[in-house]
């Protein structure tokens, strides 16, 4: 499906043919978090859904990942698979409910650190 956006970065609209549907695009409008909306696409096509930056944008303007963001992508990694296995073994409502207050509480702290690192790559 041809997804088109514009740059946050460089207000160039762009358009990717990705492999998303209708539907992934309609649950992640209402709020679904991008990875579990498009689980299957790279972060790069996630990053461009979610900002209208290419990936070739992004190495142009960061020069790829340094060591702290794949520090912070493995233990992103690390902690989406403990969520999944818990996910997987909890029939308890109460208990998925305070689950995903967890993990939303997490996905702010790495949309905040993520913030603060674009800050100071645009600032430098």
């Amino acid at each position: 499906m041809n997804i088109t956006r514009t740059s946050m970065v460089s207000g160039v609209t762009r358009t990717l043919d990705l492999p998303v549907t209708q539907q992934q695009l309609n649950n992640y409008a209402q709020g679904a978090l991008l990875q579990d909306a498009f689980p299957h696409l790279s972060a790069g096509d996630r990053e461009f859904i979610k900002t209208g930056i290419t990936s070739e944008e992004w190495e142009a303007l960061f020069g790829g990942e340094d060591v702290e963001d794949k520090d912070l992508a493995e233990e992103t990694a690390a902690s989406e698979s403990i969520i999944d296995q818990i996910r997987a073994n909890c029939n308890n409502p109460d208990d998925l409910a305070k689950i995903a207050m967890a993990i939303e509480a997490m996905h702010e702290e790495l949309i905040e650190e993520s913030a603060c690192r674009f800050e100071r790559a645009t600032h430098a």
